[in-house]
């Protein structure tokens, strides 16, 4: 299988769950911590982080490190990508093409 297809699975299959559909909704006009995601979701933060690893393998959202020097920790922001654009028929005919 080509690379191609291979990445495009991978971005189907994250989002095919309703979770990760409502992070990429939430995170697409401004950047929010995970904290602020797992909070409106109410969802555990182990969960929170399996959905998110997903989309981030998925190539859908980013993700920005911040260190807090004041508590010294790191604080992770997602934000979907900007160039989400999903060209549905263009990609399942060049999957036609490599079928052939």
């Amino acid at each position: 299988m080509s690379e191609e297809i291979e990445r495009s699975l991978k971005m189907f299959k994250a989002l095919s769950h309703p979770t990760r559909l409502k992070i990429l909704a939430m995170c697409l006009d401004k950047e929010l911590s995970s904290k602020e995601i797992r909070r409106s979701l109410n969802i555990s933060k182990p969960l929170l982080i399996s959905h998110i690893k997903k989309l981030v393998d998925a190539e859908l959202l980013e993700c920005r490190i911040e260190f807090d020097r004041e508590r010294s920790i790191l604080r992770k922001y997602y934000k979907t990508k900007e160039d989400l654009m999903i060209d549905l028929p263009n990609l399942l005919y060049k999957i036609k093409k490599q079928l052939n």
